[in-house]
């Protein structure tokens, strides 16, 4: 136990024990030899590239397990058929939406040239295509243009909006390589048009029409556009490698949806679906589109003025608490408005010009908009639980996690421990654990992770002149 004081309410209140426990999923993953089962699927998947070839392979900017690994093994396919590839960036408004910064953000994923073994090429430039009459611009990345082919690369998992959405859970593309081949391939230009007007709908509609088209420019000999296929990664609820498959680009619109019901059914879940509280060590957009996964916490925040567009309701999650901005979203504080309170070091971690363009790009207001500022890590705790209206601090219903990308382990209080407890997927690993330490800073969630602290800290002057800068 620890005895913290809320600032805004002059209450102390002492904090019962957490309890640290894992949860189990199917656990199926590539266990040994993911760059071999990467060449051996490329090897007999269709995939045509010819020797003296230049390829252009996407990279996003998402947390994928074992990225650096599979993009080695694309390349080295490449290079094993003659072609000179090289690396692209590819995520739409990402990075500041500048060459620079998205380099950065795949760097910073452990995606370098030293760890490829070629060349990256960042631009934000993109050609005009043929529409065949759509409503909207089919674009494409300059410097991927000027290659003989182009390999996308990405992870197949339900959207954070598009997938949240009741209305569009049947929905066959989400994100994925038709995403990739559209938005990360289309740069900032093709994301905000895509993001325009009703976004969920209009992405719904859209997304999959400019991806038949860019992929039928570059299967009917036409030479105007040139995807050769893709690399489609769908992981465990562990968030491990389950399947690694390369797919010629004709059959990427069959073979996606198939591979996406996959995805679905292995996607993890909170130890609960009824929680007072959530805490979350740590968001950003290394770890998802929406600083956390909307599918994981039950949250998007869809446009007021569109009634058919209802949030999710399931999980319940009466207040979430940030801790800190990942160092790696290079202070892109996109998916706070997800939240109810924020600590000040996340705050400070915040760059509001950057993550105003993002969202503004994105069409996404309300994910930009600053929650509560508590204070320290321990009052971020108590203001949720008064949030959450939450009396007793021994009733509270609370669950810790690393981020949306790890809820295999979580810490809960004993109010949810006494419910999770006696079922069989619920493993307890340490007892009667602090959270915070004597100065209301978060604690090491495992004695090995400790939270990421900011990339930058920002003064509230600096925060007040980046305000005034927009």
């Amino acid at each position: 136990m620890s005895t913290h004081t809320l600032t805004a309410t002059a209450e102390s209140s002492t904090i019962p024990g957490w309890t640290r426990i894992r949860q189990s999923f199917d656990g199926t993953h590539c266990q040994d030899g993911l760059a071999a089962k990467t060449i051996e699927s490329l090897n007999q998947s269709g995939i045509v590239v010819k020797s003296g070839w230049s390829v252009a392979i996407t990279v996003g900017s998402r947390g994928i397990a074992n990225l650096p690994e599979l993009t080695r093994a694309v390349v080295d396919w490449c290079k094993s058929q003659g072609a000179e590839p090289f690396l692209v960036p590819s995520m739409g408004t990402h990075g500041g939406a500048t060459p620079q910064g998205q380099r950065e953000m795949i760097e910073g994923l452990g995606v370098t040239e030293e760890s490829a073994g070629c060349p990256i090429r960042s631009g934000m430039e993109v050609v005009e295509l043929p529409t065949n009459g759509l409503k909207c611009r089919v674009l494409h990345d300059a410097i991927a243009a000027k290659a003989d082919g182009v390999i996308v690369l990405n992870r197949v998992k339900p959207h954070t909006q598009v997938g949240t959405a009741n209305f569009y859970r049947t929905q066959r593309f989400q994100s994925g390589l038709f995403k990739m081949i559209v938005i990360g391939l289309g740069n900032n230009e093709q994301a905000i048009d895509l993001h325009a007007g009703n976004y969920p709908r209009r992405m719904n509609e859209l997304m999959p029409a400019v991806a038949r088209q860019k992929i039928a420019l570059s299967t009917d000999g036409s030479g105007l556009c040139n995807i050769l296929g893709g690399v489609a990664v769908v992981e465990n609820g562990y968030e491990q490698t389950m399947i690694v498959e390369a797919i010629k680009a004709s059959e990427i619109e069959t073979r996606e949806p198939e591979l996406l019901a996959v995805a679905c059914a292995h996607m993890p879940r909170l130890v609960s679906n009824k929680l007072d509280v959530l805490l979350l060590d740590q968001t950003g957009k290394n770890i998802s589109g929406t600083g956390m996964d909307t599918n994981i916490v039950g949250r998007v925040l869809f446009p007021a003025w569109d009634q058919s567009l209802s949030e999710p309701t399931d999980p319940v999650i009466k207040a979430i608490g940030i801790h800190r901005l990942a160092a790696a979203s290079h202070g892109n504080g996109g998916g706070m408005g997800l939240a109810d309170i924020v600590s000040n070091k996340f705050v400070e971690a915040v760059d509001l010009k950057l993550t105003w363009k993002h969202l503004i790009s994105a069409n996404w207001v309300a994910g930009g908009k600053l929650p509560v500022c508590a204070g320290n890590d321990a009052e971020v705790y108590l203001a949720c639980v008064r949030a959450a209206g939450v009396l007793d601090l021994s009733t509270c219903r609370a669950c810790r996690i690393v981020s949306t990308l790890e809820v295999t382990e979580a810490w809960v209080s004993p109010a949810l421990l006494a419910e999770l407890e006696p079922l069989p997927n619920i493993e307890v690993l340490q007892s009667n654990l602090s959270a915070f330490d004597h100065h209301g800073d978060l604690l090491p969630f495992n004695g090995q992770h400790q939270p990421t602290q900011p990339h930058q800290p920002r003064s509230p002057k600096r925060l007040k002149t980046l305000a005034q800068e927009m």
